[in-house]
């Protein structure tokens, strides 16, 4: 997921160690695909996107002029990407699985090859990502055809929500959890969450002898990076 309004724009997020460039080469690496794409949740103008139709860009089209700036509860863009993807990949029917990789995350000891073909092996899981809290929601998801069929037909929100006296609606990770219920497989359930969030949590410092151990790191702290990279990131296993 992306999302951009000038060439400049575009470059900058394409550029650097959590750019699009470098994780375009992480999903080349370990995921070996038949295919890419980008996502944005509004309109990105596809002329910039330096990739060109070796990774074409899926725009949602959500206004944000009428409906205001990206709120997690009210009005969440992502959400909108999320759909948009899918629809997207439903109208293909060359795959077994869709894959969704974070740009801001550090790769760790991952076997991806061993944990795809353990997930394809449980017909009844639909969804797999790890734990973010008690909820679904990790840096490396992976939806099977029936898991993405689901989710567009089982919504239990909106992208968008009117602010209301009352209850709000559920995160997007309550939704998923609520969607896939039984059918979501966590290939790491000893880790509640893989989510450091330098520059968002201020006990991400203290959790970076925590962090070294994941085999995922979102938003690592500064500190752990050239250590994790030397340490934990030749461990991954790419699917074979």
């Amino acid at each position: 997921m992306s999302y951009w309004t000038t060439q400049e724009e575009f470059d900058a997020k394409y550029e650097g160690q959590f750019g699009l460039k470098a994780w375009h080469a992480n999903v080349e690496k370990y995921l070996k695909p038949i295919g890419c794409f980008l996502v944005a949740g509004t309109w990105s103008p596809p002329e910039f996107n330096r990739f060109g139709s070796k990774v074409p860009l899926v725009n949602a089209g959500a206004n944000p002029e009428p409906a205001g700036d990206y709120h997690v509860i009210f009005r969440n863009y992502s959400l909108c990407s999320f759909m948009a993807a899918f629809y997207h990949a439903l109208n293909r029917s060359d795959w077994d699985l869709l894959a969704l990789l974070d740009t801001d995350t550090l790769i760790g000891a991952y076997d991806f090859d061993g944990t795809l073909r353990s997930f394809m092996q449980q017909p009844e899981m639909w969804f797999m990502t790890n734990r973010w809290h008690a909820f679904p929601g990790g840096q490396f998801q992976v939806w099977k055809r029936d898991g993405v069929n689901h989710f567009v037909n089982h919504r239990v929100r909106a992208n968008f929500v009117e602010y209301r006296n009352g209850p709000a609606p559920p995160t997007p990770e309550e939704e998923a959890g609520t969607i896939f219920d039984n059918h979501w497989f966590n290939p790491n359930p000893e880790v509640e969450t893989m989510r450091q969030d330098y520059g968002e949590n201020q006990e991400a410092e203290s959790l970076n002898e925590q962090a070294m151990t994941w085999p995922f790191v979102r938003k690592p702290h500064p500190a752990i990076i050239e250590r994790y990279l030397s340490e934990q990131t030749p461990k991954a296993v790419p699917v074979l």
